[in-house]
C-alpha cells in the first residue's frame, strides 16, 4: 500500500504576516507606514500569498505608501465618513445614518465594500469593549446590544446582495433598520383600542349556492357540448366552462368571465 502523510496548515498569524510584510518592504526599499502594513494584512485574512501580491500592487505609488493610500486600494471609505455614519446608528437617528451612507456610496464606494468594512469595525468595537486587544481608529459610543444587532444586519445585507437587483437596497435596509429607536413596550401595551374595532359588529358572509342540474338538463348539456366538441374545440373548452341551465327548450350558460360571452 502506498504511504500518505498529512500536513496541516494554519492561516499565518496577524503579528507574523505585519512582521514578513515589513521584511520585504526594507528589502525593496519601500517607505510604508506601520497602519498600512496592518491594514494588509488585515484584509489579506491570513492569506500571506494574497498579502505580498497586495503589497507589490500598492508599491506602484510614488513616495510613501500611507494608510489612506492602502485604503484606497482597497475600495475602503473614509474613517471620518464611516464614524459619522456609526454616530447617526448610535443615536438612533435613520434619516442622518440614511444620509451618511448615502454621501460615502456617491463617493465611489462599493455597497458590499462598505459592510465589510463595517462588520470588521464592529467586530474591533465587541472585542474592545470585551477587553481584548483590537486595532480600531474610530470612537463611537454603541451599546453591545447595539453592536451586536448592526452585526446581524449588515450579515443578512451581505445574503441579499446575491439576491436583489438594486446594488445599495441591502445596505440601506439594515442600516435604517439598525438606527430606529427602539419600541415601546409600555406604550404598545397602553395603546386604546380603536373605537372601529370595539363596536363593530360581524359582518355575514355570503356563501355561493351551487347549481343543481337534474338528470334530464345534464343529459341535454352533455348531448349539446358533444356535438358542439365535434365541430371547435375551442368554443368547448369555454362552454365547459359555464354553469348550465335549462330554460324550457332552452339552454342557458352563465359565464364566469366577462371575455367568455364574446367569444361564444
Amino acid at each position: 500500500m502506498p504511504r500518505t502523510q498529512g500536513f496541516d496548515f494554519r492561516p499565518i498569524t496577524q503579528a507574523d504576516l505585519v512582521a514578513q510584510l515589513g521584511t520585504i518592504a526594507d528589502k525593496e526599499k519601500l517607505t510604508i507606514e506601520p497602519a498600512a502594513l496592518e491594514l494588509l494584512a488585515e484584509h489579506s485574512r491570513g492569506g500571506f500569498r494574497d498579502a505580498i501580491s497586495m503589497l507589490d500592487q500598492v508599491s506602484t505609488q510614488d513616495g510613501a505608501i500611507t494608510v489612506q493610500i492602502v485604503a484606497d486600494f482597497l475600495g475602503l471609505s473614509p474613517h471620518q465618513e464611516i464614524g459619522q455614519l456609526l454616530e447617526a446608528i448610535a443615536n438612533r437617528q435613520p434619516a442622518e445614518a440614511l444620509s451618511a451612507l448615502n454621501t460615502i456610496i456617491n463617493h465611489g464606494t462599493d455597497p458590499v465594500n462598505i459592510t465589510h468594512q463595517l462588520l470588521e469595525i464592529i467586530r474591533a468595537m465587541l472585542l474592545q469593549q470585551a477587553g481584548v486587544t483590537a486595532r480600531i481608529d474610530i470612537t463611537v459610543a454603541m451599546p453591545d446590544r447595539q453592536l451586536v444587532g448592526l452585526a446581524g444586519y449588515l450579515t443578512q445585507a451581505l445574503a441579499d446582495f446575491k439576491t436583489t437587483h438594486h446594488y445599495s437596497l441591502p445596505l440601506e435596509l439594515a442600516i435604517y433598520k439598525a438606527a430606529l429607536p427602539p419600541a415601546s413596550p409600555t406604550a404598545v401595551a397602553a395603546a386604546p383600542l380603536p373605537t372601529s374595532f370595539a363596536k363593530s359588529t360581524p359582518k355575514p358572509v355570503a356563501t355561493a349556492v351551487p347549481t343543481v342540474v337534474n338528470n334530464d338538463e345534464a343529459s341535454l348539456t352533455t348531448k349539446a357540448l358533444s356535438l358542439i366538441k365535434e365541430k371547435t374545440n375551442s368554443l368547448y373548452a369555454v362552454m365547459r366552462s359555464a354553469d348550465p341551465v335549462v330554460d324550457g327548450n332552452k339552454l342557458v350558460l352563465h359565464c364566469r368571465f366577462r371575455f367568455h360571452p364574446e367569444r361564444i
